[in-house]
């Protein structure tokens, strides 16, 4: 269970190495934003397992953690400074929104909304770029 929990953590950290590769900054950002959501669509059914965990396996949780914020923060950087989306938000902020999605969307079949809503947060983060004081 830990295992595969690792992994989907170490393939949302690799996509936000990849993804800058293949797509504009803020596209990048917003691929990850949708990845995140699936895998916590994935992870939907682990859960609860999961939460009981957290007390006794805290490093592996608070690493995740980490690898998150970095993760979203190296391309929420990369969006900023190619003037794609505002640099007056923190990762964490975006992760706690995410991760409201996810609570908010735990159920079969919510995947599309799911992917709406990071669409909207992430239209959010564009929202007053670039224009004049």
């Amino acid at each position: 269970m830990l295992a595969v929990y690792q992994r989907q953590i170490d393939d949302l950290a690799e996509a936000a190495r990849t993804l800058p590769s293949t797509h504009p900054p803020a596209e990048a950002l917003r691929e990850w934003m949708r990845g995140f959501v699936r895998y916590a669509a994935v992870k939907r059914g682990m859960v609860a397992l999961l939460r009981s965990m957290m007390d006794t396996q805290t490093d592996l949780f608070a690493s995740a953690r980490t690898t998150l914020r970095e993760s979203a923060g190296a391309l929420m950087r990369a969006a900023a400074d190619a003037g794609e989306i505002r640099a007056d938000v923190e990762p964490q902020a975006i992760l706690q929104a995410m991760g409201g999605i996810c609570m908010a969307t735990d159920r079969p079949g919510s995947e599309a909304s799911a992917v709406a809503l990071v669409d909207l947060v992430f239209d959010g983060l564009r929202f007053g770029v670039g224009a004049s004081a």
